[in-house]
């Protein structure tokens, strides 16, 4: 009954301060900034999940660090044979814990055996990178040149 009453609660908050909710569910960081572009305050998505549940680790461009000049692919599968020697983190270049100490070859490994670290380390690269496209879309909005870089991560990702 209290979890009910605070639930109302919330919702009768955000009435009062306009705040614009939405879902995106398993759909990427495409929808994610669609949504902020289109102006919703809070956004619900289950994508890093869905991706880690499928042994998968995105590695689009979030907005933080170098830009790449393209996004070839914006996930790689580590069920894949191709990873299982590899030295390089997810993605060079991420700051999180997963990239900072762990290689895909290891990874790809966890995957392969269905140790439950796997999804711990993937789940909090995921959930990082979506994180971070936020934080470097909070940090536009404020500047004014979100559009700008709306259009810019479009072009990066074309696929």
């Amino acid at each position: 009954k209290a979890r009910l009453k605070s639930t109302i609660e919330i919702a009768e908050a955000q009435q009062k301060a306009k705040l614009r909710f939405g879902s995106i569910g398993s759909e990427g960081p495409w929808a994610l900034l669609t949504m902020i572009q289109q102006g919703f305050d809070i956004i619900e998505t289950v994508y890093p999940y869905i991706l880690t549940k499928l042994g998968y680790a995105s590695t689009f461009w979030s907005g933080i660090g170098t830009k790449p000049e393209t996004v070839i692919q914006s996930k790689i599968d580590l069920r894949s044979l191709k990873y299982s020697l590899s030295k390089e983190p997810l993605l060079p270049g991420c700051n999180c814990f997963t990239c900072k100490n762990y290689t895909r070859g290891y990874i790809h490994h966890l995957v392969h055996c269905r140790e439950m670290l796997a999804d711990s380390l993937l789940y909090i690269h995921n959930a990082q990178l979506m994180l971070n496209l936020v934080s470097a879309s909070r940090t536009h909005i404020e500047k004014g040149s979100f559009e700008d870089f709306y259009r810019d991560w479009k072009m990066t990702h074309k696929n």
